[in-house]
Protein backbone atom coordinates (compact mmCIF):
# COMPACT_ATOMS: atom_id res chain seq x y z
CA UNK A 1 0.00 0.00 0.00
CA UNK A 2 1.58 3.39 -0.89
CA UNK A 3 0.43 6.68 -0.31
CA UNK A 4 1.34 9.55 -2.55
CA UNK A 5 1.43 13.32 -1.46
CA UNK A 6 3.56 16.44 -2.05
CA UNK A 7 3.46 19.36 -4.70
CA UNK A 8 7.00 20.48 -5.26
CA UNK A 9 8.37 17.05 -4.46
CA UNK A 10 7.00 13.43 -4.79
CA UNK A 11 6.72 11.83 -1.49
CA UNK A 12 5.76 8.07 -1.28
CA UNK A 13 5.21 6.33 2.27
CA UNK A 14 3.92 2.99 1.91
CA UNK A 15 3.90 -0.53 4.58
CA UNK A 16 4.20 -4.07 2.70
CA UNK A 17 3.46 -7.25 4.13
CA UNK A 18 4.25 -11.37 2.95
CA UNK A 19 2.91 -14.05 4.32
CA UNK A 20 3.74 -17.75 3.28
CA UNK A 21 4.58 -21.34 3.95
CA UNK A 22 8.17 -22.71 4.50
CA UNK A 23 8.54 -26.43 2.82
CA UNK A 24 11.13 -28.34 4.79
CA UNK A 25 13.13 -31.21 2.49
CA UNK A 26 13.56 -33.04 5.35
CA UNK A 27 10.40 -33.07 7.45
CA UNK A 28 8.39 -32.70 4.73
CA UNK A 29 6.14 -30.23 7.19
CA UNK A 30 5.58 -26.78 6.25
CA UNK A 31 6.41 -24.01 8.56
CA UNK A 32 5.79 -20.27 7.73
CA UNK A 33 7.86 -16.95 7.39
CA UNK A 34 6.78 -13.50 7.49
CA UNK A 35 7.99 -9.64 6.82
CA UNK A 36 6.51 -6.30 7.26
CA UNK A 37 8.00 -2.98 6.03
CA UNK A 38 8.27 0.88 5.85
CA UNK A 39 9.36 2.35 3.46
CA UNK A 40 9.25 6.12 2.42
CA UNK A 41 10.81 7.49 -0.98
CA UNK A 42 11.18 11.55 -2.13
CA UNK A 43 11.90 12.80 -5.30
CA UNK A 44 13.16 16.04 -5.80
CA UNK A 45 14.34 17.51 -8.49
CA UNK A 46 16.80 15.29 -9.88
CA UNK A 47 17.66 13.99 -6.65
CA UNK A 48 16.35 10.53 -5.02
CA UNK A 49 16.32 9.73 -1.32
CA UNK A 50 14.45 6.16 -0.08
CA UNK A 51 14.27 4.75 3.64
CA UNK A 52 13.04 1.13 4.55
CA UNK A 53 12.74 -0.83 7.91
CA UNK A 54 11.59 -4.02 7.43
CA UNK A 55 11.17 -7.10 10.01
CA UNK A 56 11.24 -10.65 8.75
CA UNK A 57 10.68 -13.73 10.61
CA UNK A 58 10.79 -17.84 9.63
CA UNK A 59 9.67 -20.45 11.66
CA UNK A 60 11.06 -23.40 10.17
CA UNK A 61 9.06 -27.27 11.43
CA UNK A 62 12.99 -28.75 11.43
CA UNK A 63 13.71 -32.58 12.75
CA UNK A 64 13.87 -32.73 16.41
CA UNK A 65 17.05 -30.97 18.04
CA UNK A 66 17.97 -28.97 14.18
CA UNK A 67 18.00 -25.14 15.60
CA UNK A 68 15.25 -22.98 14.52
CA UNK A 69 17.44 -20.14 15.05
CA UNK A 70 19.19 -20.20 10.74
CA UNK A 71 18.18 -21.20 7.78
CA UNK A 72 19.80 -22.88 5.01
CA UNK A 73 19.96 -21.31 1.59
CA UNK A 74 21.96 -21.98 -1.52
CA UNK A 75 23.49 -20.51 -4.53
CA UNK A 76 25.31 -21.32 -7.13
CA UNK A 77 26.01 -24.78 -5.76
CA UNK A 78 27.11 -23.34 -2.24
CA UNK A 79 24.95 -23.93 0.73
CA UNK A 80 25.19 -21.39 3.25
CA UNK A 81 23.12 -20.35 6.97
CA UNK A 82 21.24 -17.26 7.52
CA UNK A 83 19.86 -15.52 10.50
CA UNK A 84 15.79 -16.75 10.79
CA UNK A 85 15.15 -13.11 12.33
CA UNK A 86 16.26 -10.38 11.81
CA UNK A 87 15.48 -6.65 11.10
CA UNK A 88 16.65 -4.88 8.17
CA UNK A 89 17.32 -0.94 8.04
CA UNK A 90 18.71 0.88 4.62
CA UNK A 91 19.17 4.58 3.53
CA UNK A 92 19.68 5.32 -0.21
CA UNK A 93 20.27 8.22 -2.18
CA UNK A 94 20.73 9.21 -5.99
CA UNK A 95 21.27 11.89 -8.64
CA UNK A 96 20.15 12.05 -12.35
CA UNK A 97 22.08 13.28 -14.19
CA UNK A 98 21.39 13.83 -18.07
CA UNK A 99 24.02 13.73 -20.57
CA UNK A 100 24.38 13.50 -24.50
CA UNK A 101 27.71 11.00 -24.93
CA UNK A 102 26.81 8.98 -28.15
CA UNK A 103 24.02 6.70 -26.87
CA UNK A 104 24.11 7.31 -23.02
CA UNK A 105 21.53 9.82 -22.39
CA UNK A 106 21.48 9.55 -18.18
CA UNK A 107 24.01 9.05 -15.35
CA UNK A 108 22.53 7.91 -11.81
CA UNK A 109 24.65 7.99 -8.89
CA UNK A 110 23.68 6.06 -5.78
CA UNK A 111 24.91 5.60 -2.93
CA UNK A 112 22.60 2.47 -1.04
CA UNK A 113 23.33 1.72 2.47
CA UNK A 114 21.94 -1.56 4.36
CA UNK A 115 21.81 -2.59 8.40
CA UNK A 116 21.02 -6.17 9.70
CA UNK A 117 20.33 -6.67 12.80
CA UNK A 118 19.93 -10.20 13.95
CA UNK A 119 17.77 -11.18 16.53
CA UNK A 120 20.11 -14.11 17.53
CA UNK A 121 22.79 -11.91 19.97
CA UNK A 122 25.54 -14.03 19.22
CA UNK A 123 25.29 -13.71 15.45
CA UNK A 124 27.21 -11.01 13.54
CA UNK A 125 25.32 -8.40 12.53
CA UNK A 126 25.32 -7.44 8.49
CA UNK A 127 26.39 -3.76 6.95
CA UNK A 128 26.40 -3.16 3.19
CA UNK A 129 27.23 -0.05 2.09
CA UNK A 130 26.91 -0.02 -2.46
CA UNK A 131 28.17 3.00 -3.91
CA UNK A 132 28.27 3.01 -7.93
CA UNK A 133 26.83 4.32 -11.08
CA UNK A 134 23.87 3.64 -13.66
CA UNK A 135 24.62 4.33 -16.77
CA UNK A 136 21.38 4.42 -19.10
CA UNK A 137 21.75 3.88 -22.80
CA UNK A 138 18.76 3.85 -24.79
CA UNK A 139 17.03 -0.03 -23.78
CA UNK A 140 20.23 -0.66 -22.07
CA UNK A 141 21.20 -0.13 -18.27
CA UNK A 142 24.62 -0.91 -16.90
CA UNK A 143 25.53 -1.05 -13.11
CA UNK A 144 28.98 -0.29 -12.18
CA UNK A 145 28.67 -0.77 -8.02
CA UNK A 146 31.57 -1.17 -5.43
CA UNK A 147 30.54 -2.94 -2.62
CA UNK A 148 31.85 -2.50 0.75
CA UNK A 149 32.30 -3.78 4.59
CA UNK A 150 30.57 -6.99 3.15
CA UNK A 151 29.89 -8.92 6.65
CA UNK A 152 27.19 -11.04 5.08
CA UNK A 153 27.73 -14.59 6.43
CA UNK A 154 27.97 -16.96 2.73
CA UNK A 155 28.35 -14.27 0.27
CA UNK A 156 32.09 -13.85 0.46
CA UNK A 157 32.43 -17.93 -0.96
CA UNK A 158 29.39 -17.42 -3.35
CA UNK A 159 31.63 -14.40 -4.53
CA UNK A 160 34.43 -16.42 -4.85
CA UNK A 161 32.84 -19.12 -6.80
CA UNK A 162 30.89 -16.73 -9.38
CA UNK A 163 34.24 -14.46 -10.05
CA UNK A 164 36.79 -17.79 -9.41
CA UNK A 165 39.09 -16.28 -8.04
CA UNK A 166 40.18 -14.29 -4.55
CA UNK A 167 38.38 -10.89 -3.46
CA UNK A 168 40.67 -8.14 -2.42
CA UNK A 169 40.80 -7.10 0.90
CA UNK A 170 40.87 -3.68 1.58
CA UNK A 171 40.60 -1.91 4.74
CA UNK A 172 40.90 -5.54 6.79
CA UNK A 173 37.52 -6.16 4.70
CA UNK A 174 36.44 -8.33 1.46
CA UNK A 175 35.45 -5.73 -0.98
CA UNK A 176 33.64 -5.95 -4.11
CA UNK A 177 33.66 -4.58 -7.69
CA UNK A 178 31.06 -5.69 -9.98
CA UNK A 179 29.63 -4.73 -13.11
CA UNK A 180 25.68 -5.94 -13.74
CA UNK A 181 23.81 -5.11 -17.24
CA UNK A 182 20.02 -4.98 -18.15
CA UNK A 183 18.52 -5.25 -20.24
CA UNK A 184 14.88 -3.94 -20.58
CA UNK A 185 12.23 -3.30 -22.84
CA UNK A 186 9.65 -0.15 -21.59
Amino acid sequence: MIYKFGEKSINRLGVSAQYGGLYNLDTEKTGDHHGIALHYERNWGRWNLKAQAMNVAHNPENLPGESRETLQMGAYGFPYSIAADFNIYSLAVSRNIPVELGPISNLQFYNDFGYMDKKVDRFEDSFMNVTGVLITAGQLYTYIDYAADITIPGWEAILWMILQREIPMLNGKRDLISILVTISKQ
